[in-house]
């Protein structure tokens, strides 16, 4: 386990050191050749994982049989098991390409301006859960890279990636609806009302058997989590976890004034997309912590942690520096605890402890 600790705080300060320098160099060349380097820190270990993630083996087996899943499956992630499969690959570089495409988006299509605390959180709150999702981390990242395309006012090239996350995991597509969202301006009071009355009407009204109960739900591909082993309470700690990781959504509907001012946001957009998705955020972890499966909604949306560091870090107010160290403080034990309980000998978590790597097989 010490190895482990060391490696995974290794990509950790390893990726901060480089992506500080990325940040702060003055040519366009240096920078590149930074971007390179973090990229290449996130992906060796992903790649040169072996039975990492607890759903390596899943994914494995999916490869090996992959004509068996064409129509359960997002078509762009049958395609990419399908050209290593023709070219008589292993499932290794499989999950190589897995975490270019994953990592891609986050080292190269985030802005300089606040790039170190967008890979710091990154690595924080996402880097160790992509070893599992697999398909999903890839729909994350895009879709993340997306957003800030979008607050940058290309419209179209969101709606581009967004299909492009689509083809790689469709829970994706809800974040289609959250464009329009952009041209809605939130008062500070209405954001947070909206959030604590919508929270305590999914609670009060047991807005889960609404939706577990909805046919449209139900044809789905999510349908069979309803009544899968999925479809169980969360077997919750102290929440504190659950607690911290709304704290940055929070802060976005407080500070909902002073998005638009930001340097990421086009003028052109108002403060809609980034409160909608904070709102978004918060509503999924309500539903998280009574049913097991909604974990899965959070997936679709947790983007939105390191989106908000972002935004937070180009806010102009005064206790600014104060809040980005008080959360860096709060993420990295969150993270410390991750590889700690997520232990692959055990049933649940992430699986990611101890690191094995196919070079020592």
């Amino acid at each position: 386990m010490i190895a482990t600790y060391f490696l995974y705080n290794s990509i950790l300060l390893l990726s901060s050191f480089f992506a500080y320098c990325g940040e702060r160099v003055g040519n366009k060349r240096d920078e590149y050749l930074c971007r390179i380097m973090v990229f290449l820190i996130l992906w060796i270990p992903a790649s040169f994982r072996s039975d990492i993630g607890t759903d390596y083996s899943s994914y494995q087996s999916i490869y090996e049989h992959i004509d068996w899943y064409i129509d359960e499956l997002e078509i762009g992630y049958v395609w990419l098991n399908q050209i290593f499969r023709s070219l008589s690959l292993g499932h290794e570089y499989m999950f190589s390409a897995v975490a270019a495409l994953t990592y891609a988006p986050i080292c190269f299509g985030m802005p300089k301006k606040g790039y170190s605390v967008l890979i710091i959180f990154y690595i924080l709150t996402l880097y160790l859960v992509s070893y599992n999702l697999v398909r999903q981390s890839i729909a994350i990242s895009f879709s993340l890279y997306a957003a800030v395309q979008l607050l940058k006012g290309r419209n179209v090239l969101y709606f581009v990636i967004i299909i492009g996350a689509v083809m790689f995991h469709v829970s994706a597509l809800l974040l289609l609806l959250f464009f329009f969202l952009k041209y809605i301006r939130f008062n500070i009071w209405v954001g947070i009302l909206v959030t604590i009355l919508g929270s305590f009407l999914i609670i009060k009204f047991d807005f889960i058997s609404i939706i577990f109960g909805s046919d449209i739900f139900l044809s789905t591909s999510y349908g069979r989590y309803a009544t899968s082993s999925f479809n169980k309470e969360t077997e919750m700690g102290s929440g504190l976890g659950v607690m911290v990781k709304c704290i940055i959504p929070f802060i976005i509907l407080f500070f909902a004034s002073k998005i638009e001012t930001s340097d990421l946001q086009s003028e052109k957009n108002k403060n809609g997309f980034l409160v909608g998705l904070s709102m978004a955020y918060i509503f999924a972890q309500v539903l998280s912590v009574q049913i097991h499966i909604f974990n899965r909604l959070v997936d679709i949306v947790s983007f939105m942690i390191v989106l908000g560091i972002g935004i937070i870090y180009l806010i102009r107010w005064k206790y600014r520096k104060i809040i980005l160290l008080f959360l860096s403080i709060l993420f990295l034990t969150l993270f410390e605890k991750n590889i700690s309980a997520g232990k692959s000998s055990e049933i649940g978590g992430l699986g990611i402890s101890p690191y094995k790597s196919i070079l020592n097989e």
